[in-house]
């Protein structure tokens, strides 16, 4: 009998399976150098302890690895058959129909798994009765993204039909982060339009990396994303100088396209700033200006903007309607020499420009030519009767607050004197007396803002006449004449 079960393992051993002894007992499987969390996943479609085939497997659990990586796992079970078997290693690949296979034997489903059969990673189990480990190994090629899923180890045991079992787990990927470029830095003028690239790509040549573009008003402190700006290239229209210095970059990520990858870290490129020329700008516009006649005139503007800027300084005659460039004033004041009373009322304004082509025009600004104090209606004479008093008046105009002086002269016009409190347009003397008749009267105008003589006239002298007051005496001699009779009177009716 022992001569006959002999031959039988010889016979078995030339057909190229092995005999395992009595199962002793079984341990938990972890796959060695896995990310993931071992544990139990799925179905177990398993045969009673003590039959024949490999019973009571474990299951290696969720299973965590990088795109094109390595990953390591295996199971235990107990062989009840002196016979050996086969391991397979599957891969569902009808997601499309049922993402969630079941982990049985059912004929339709087996024939769906062995369609993702990996055949290069088929095991013998050999050995004797007992515990057997059966462990893998998979590769780059074997991890590819399109590889993250669901998995089955399927075993038969036996001779003929033979004893199958299985076990389901998962197999998550985490896609590689992609290469990117670094967008860079622009300067661009105002109201201008400045573009940003940056590309990337997957280092693994699927699942092309999504792009979102972020700004950073605040020096790269914070972020914020743009919304809709999803391709590999910004734009940024009518640029206005509040951007200047804002910060640009591209956050690059693969993203997972089923629940079995992970995507990929985000990658952010490097900031790139961008540089606003700024237009022109006028900052302080010019003051009107009042100044004497043969006085200097000055103006000046204060203007703001990307640097060099450039001066026009123009002249208005007639009031603002047209201008005209002066020649050579291209600085940021203007020096009017020898004001004349022609240049009153004259307007003047500045154009500021820079690179940015965009003009600034400033406000105009209005010359003031003080005028002096014109007499339009001089004193008249006057002839009073001694005792009376005299009134004489005088009108003037002018481009200040003016002043009057009133001055006499006794002495037919070789000296005179100012006459206190005769401060108005018009003054009265105190009761003449036949001693100042002939005396004259002048009213001085003053301009207090014109310095020296510019600034006052004198009105022509006025001539008092005085008559001297007649006096009447009139005698009265009485006279007595004696009638005869008295006259008749007549009763009246």
């Amino acid at each position: 009998m022992l001569r006959r079960l002999c031959s039988v393992l010889a016979c078995l051993a030339t057909l190229g399976v092995l005999v395992v002894a009595p199962p002793a007992g079984s341990a938990a499987a972890v796959a060695e150098g896995s990310e993931g969390v071992a544990g139990t996943e799925g179905d177990t479609d398993d045969v009673p302890p003590g039959t024949r085939g490999l019973n009571n497997m474990t299951n290696p659990g969720v299973q965590t690895a990088v795109e094109r990586g390595s990953l390591s796992f295996g199971v235990e079970g107990h062989l009840g058959s002196v016979v050996g078997g086969y391991a397979y290693l599957q891969r569902w690949v009808d997601t499309a129909t049922n993402p969630w296979p079941a982990c049985e034997r059912d004929e339709a489903l087996n024939d769906l798994w062995r369609r993702g059969q990996l055949d290069h990673q088929t095991k013998w189990i050999s050995g004797t009765l007992g515990t057997k480990r059966l462990d893998w190994s998979l590769s780059a090629t074997d991890l590819t993204a399109d590889r993250a899923g669901r998995y089955r180890v399927a075993t038969w045991t036996g001779i003929g039909s033979g004893r199958h079992a299985y076990v389901c787990f998962s197999i998550y990927l985490r896609l590689h982060a992609p290469f990117v470029s670094n967008p860079q830095s622009t300067t661009v003028n105002e109201r201008g339009t400045a573009t940003f690239t940056s590309t990337s790509s997957s280092p693994t040549g699927t699942i092309a990396p999504s792009t979102q573009w972020q700004r950073s008003t605040d020096g790269g402190s914070t972020w914020t994303d743009i919304n809709g700006a999803r391709s590999t290239t910004y734009t940024v229209s009518n640029v206005t100088a509040e951007m200047h210095g804002h910060r640009y970059r591209a956050v690059h990520q693969r993203l997972a396209t089923n629940e079995f990858q992970l995507s990929s870290d985000a990658v952010s490129t490097t900031a790139a700033t961008l540089n606003v020329r700024a237009a022109a700008r006028i900052a302080q516009h010019p003051s009107g200006v009042t100044v004497d006649p043969g006085q200097t005139a000055s103006f000046s503007v204060t203007a703001t903007g990307q640097a060099p800027l450039t001066y026009q300084w123009q002249r208005s005659t007639d009031g603002g309607s047209t201008w005209t460039d002066l020649t050579g004033q291209t600085g940021a004041s203007l020096t009017v020499e020898g004001a004349t009373a022609e240049m009153d009322g004259h307007r003047f304004q500045v154009r500021v420009n820079n690179v940015v082509g965009v003009p600034a025009t400033s406000e105009a600004a209005v010359l003031t030519v003080r005028q002096p104090p014109v007499i339009t209606a001089q004193p008249e004479p006057r002839t009073v009767t001694a005792g009376e008093t005299a009134e004489f008046a005088v009108a003037a105009e002018g481009t200040g607050d003016l002043g009057v002086q009133w001055h006499r002269s006794s002495d037919g016009g070789e000296t005179w004197t100012p006459l206190d409190g005769q401060t108005g347009w018009s003054m009265t003397t105190s009761p003449t007396t036949i001693a100042m008749s002939g005396w004259l009267y002048r009213a001085e105008v003053t301009d207090p803002a014109l310095a020296g003589a510019a600034g006052s006239v004198t009105s022509e002298p006025a001539t008092l006449t005085v008559r001297p007051r007649v006096t009447i005496q009139v005698t009265v001699t009485p006279r007595v004449v004696l009638v005869d009779r008295l006259p008749a009177w007549e009763a009246a009716p």
